[in-house]
């Protein structure tokens, strides 16, 4: 049973590596339901649509709101930091570029729950007569359709309770609507020609960009590679050279200490590593470090760059899936790790 438990985990963990590196097509899909929430601005929700990439969407007054409303009903002892929600928010944004392709839209239905206003229960004084009393109805957008908006395009739909004004004055259910707390919803799509898809010209042009960009980096990384070790051999021989006239001066036969360097050469690296490196390689090792940390880091800020102006392009993912054909990559693990194009 053990064996077979670890071929099974072995299994799943292939398929994983190989679902995550294989090239995507993008799928036509409408996700329909009760979601029992709004796609409030600033809601890591409402980050799942194409919509929220705007710039409002990421102002720091709406991020906050959204931040107190969504511990208003689960953490009311704990307030996230907008930072940390910042970061929650981005992590969704990631999930809708990396899983759904194309991205998704929501089709603009109205309110279909209406119901005494949650926010008065928290206001209302203890006289549970006077409190119901005063509180006043609302109602919310909790019943939702998303459909990936590069080939549906919505054309009709049912009306809820921006038509229905007595059942928003008595709530949900009521006597028209006795069967559920909420209205039910309709829509109906149209297959469009598939918006964003790249000619053949424009395939060649981004190809011989990004050919341009990854040769270039490696061209980069290699010359840096190539400087660091000559600067390396160049300290060995220095090190080597003061270590021979030390020798000299001390007595010792020139002629043997060279025999010994023909015949224990990489003897003496493998001495030279095992011990305590001296000042000027424990310098060299911090340099070579620190130059390969900055070129790697420029060269994730470039990519980013090259990913930026595609993802504000009106219809970015038909570029994005045909970068992925030419790196055989996820875009984003190849903005993050780099690397070589395949086709």
């Amino acid at each position: 049973n053990n064996n077979n438990n670890n071929n099974n985990n072995n299994k799943i963990q292939t398929e994983k590596e190989q679902s995550s590196s294989s090239p995507r097509l993008p799928l036509t899909m409408i996700l329909a339901g009760d979601y029992n929430v709004e796609f409030q601005p600033g809601s890591c929700l409402k980050s799942f649509l194409h919509q929220a990439q705007n710039e409002q969407e990421n102002d720091d007054v709406v991020l906050q709101h959204a931040c107190t409303q969504a511990h208003r009903f689960f953490e009311k002892d704990k307030v996230l930091a907008l930072d940390e929600w910042k970061e929650l928010h981005q992590k969704v944004k990631n999930v809708l570029f990396d899983y759904c392709t194309p991205p998704l839209q929501r089709v603009d239905t109205g309110p279909t729950r209406c119901a005494h206003d949650d926010e008065d229960d928290q206001d209302s004084s203890n006289d549970s007569a006077l409190a119901s009393a005063q509180k006043r109805m609302a109602n919310w957008k909790l019943d939702h359709f998303l459909y990936t908006m590069d080939r549906l395009k919505p054309v009709a739909q049912w009306s809820t309770l921006e038509d229905d004004a007595e059942s928003c004055k008595l709530g949900l259910p009521n006597h028209r609507h006795a069967t559920s707390d909420h209205l039910p919803i309709a829509c109906v799509f149209e297959f469009v020609e598939r918006r964003g898809r790249l000619v053949q010209s424009k395939k060649a042009q981004l190809s011989q960009t990004l050919q341009t960009l990854v040769e270039a980096h490696q061209s980069a990384l290699t010359a840096l590679k190539q400087e660091m070790e000559h600067e390396r051999q160049a300290i060995d021989d220095s090190l080597a050279a003061s270590r021979l006239a030390q020798n000299t001066t001390n007595g010792e036969s020139t002629v043997k200490e060279e025999e010994e360097d023909d015949h224990d050469g990489n003897k003496e690296q493998k001495k030279r590593r095992k011990g305590k490196p001296s000042p000027e390689i424990v310098a060299f090792l911090r340099k070579s470090r620190a130059l390969t940390k900055e070129l790697l880091q420029q060269q994730l800020s470039e990519r980013q760059e090259f990913i930026k102006k595609i993802l504000q392009k009106e219809s970015p993912m038909s570029t994005l899936l045909y970068i992925e054909h030419l790196v055989q990559l996820p875009w984003r693990k190849w903005v993050e790790e780099g690397g070589a194009m395949h086709a």
